[in-house]
């Protein structure tokens, strides 16, 4: 009898919404359990698990196509993290690997939502991605979002950031900004090379949040160091020259530090605790590849 059977629907929702490009699947789910006054993990639970009566399962992007009232290809094609391996032959070839490692999933910009009358939304943003360049705001992991328009260095420092990945790929890129990122922390933590972070700061001011709201904006107000030392870094040339044994060439590294992120930072009265001197020892002995040569 059960051989007779038509085959797995489910019945639609009452309201359908529209995918945003790049959103996530569960950021998509619990804005279509929303629409309809339905707990998203519910929704879930019921697009993803067994039908009743029934042994087999209806895969998530054919569940959730059939729920939302939506053509499976334009699901597909939106939320980059709904196609399986079943599904990507629906995709053109073009669009058949887009979510590539390294892409992170943080809030979408409030303004770029407001426009499609969505209040809140996540979408899978590429490498390097640290505020939406159209509304030139910053956007946070906790969904708190504020204007840089006052600091068009941060701005700059977005796109200087796009242009390193693109040269040197995201693995380097992320490598070499991981690596400014706990030199500049460090020296700030110890209030050094501070003045330039306190004036944005200053524009800035801290938002009105609870709990991550000035970490968010210490983030923002160092990207342009961080990403101009991660620059130096991924710069052959300039990033051999600590370990050249020449004075002549190790004084150029350090000014090649106080142009770009510590101004005032000087050879000959640097502390014990250096960050920097610790970089510099580890990759002496470390001799990290990047780009598939070595960094010595």
């Amino acid at each position: 009898m059960t051989a007779f059977l038509p085959p797995s629907r489910l019945r639609p929702l009452p309201r359908s919404v529209a995918p945003l490009h790049r959103e996530s699947k569960d950021s998509y789910i619990e804005r279509l359990a929303m629409a309809n006054r339905l707990f998203p993990d519910d929704l879930h639970d019921q697009l993803a698990g067994p039908r009743p009566f029934r042994t087999d399962r209806i895969p998530l992007p054919a569940a959730l196509a059939q729920a939302a009232s939506q053509p499976l290809v334009r699901l597909l094609l939106a939320l980059p993290d709904l196609a399986s391996a079943d599904f990507t032959a629906l995709l053109p070839p073009a669009c058949r690997d887009r979510l590539n490692p390294g892409w992170s999933l943080r809030p979408v910009c409030a303004l770029c939502l407001a426009a499609k009358r969505v209040r809140h939304a996540r979408h899978w943003t590429p490498p390097g991605t640290a505020l939406c360049l159209r509304h030139c705001r910053w956007t946070g992991a906790h969904g708190q979002q504020f204007a840089v328009t006052a600091l068009p260095e941060i701005i700059q420092a977005q796109r200087r950031h796009y242009r390193l990945i693109r040269r040197h790929g995201w693995r380097d890129a992320a490598r070499a900004m991981d690596d400014a990122l706990r030199i500049c922390g460090t020296w700030w933590d110890n209030r050094r090379f501070t003045k330039a972070l306190d004036r944005r700061r200053g524009v800035l001011r801290d938002p009105a949040w609870a709990g991550h709201g000035q970490s968010l904006t210490l983030a923002a107000c160092g990207y342009p160091e961080v990403v101009a030392l991660a620059d130096l870094f991924l710069t052959p040339a300039l990033r051999a020259l600590p370990f050249t044994g020449s004075t002549g060439d190790y004084r150029r590294f350090v000014q090649e530090v106080r142009d770009r992120a510590a101004p005032g930072y000087w050879d000959d009265k640097i502390a014990s605790n250096d960050p920097l001197t610790f970089w510099i020892e580890a990759e002496r002995h470390h001799h990290t590849q990047i780009g598939g040569h070595p960094r010595l």
